[in-house]
């Protein structure tokens, strides 16, 4: 579980970049889902951005699916991260 504290506050915007810890450019092709949806890959690191967080538990789930092209088949790797927003700190908890 994450924890993300100030400035990952309340209607903050969180970014992760997600990817392999394995990645070979070479032809294949790569489709990332972050809780159903289709997020943009470029050399095999997916950006997803979640806009207005709101103070409480959240889950990301992950699916990942690769082309291998020598062999024409798919794989599919599937993942789930929990995370909790704190509340917005105020001036004077600085």
């Amino acid at each position: 579980t994450l924890v993300l504290e100030p400035p990952f506050g309340t209607g903050e915007k969180f970014e992760a970049d997600l990817f392999l810890l394995k990645y070979s450019d070479q032809a294949q092709k790569q489709t990332m889902k972050v809780n159903g949806k289709e997020i943009p890959v470029e050399k095999g690191v997916g950006h997803y951005v979640k806009e207005n967080l709101t103070t409480k538990d959240n889950r990301i789930d992950v699916e990942l699916s690769i082309l291998n092209p020598y062999i024409n088949e798919t794989k599919l790797a599937s993942a789930g991260y929990e995370y909790h927003v704190l509340p917005k700190c105020c001036q004077t908890c600085k």
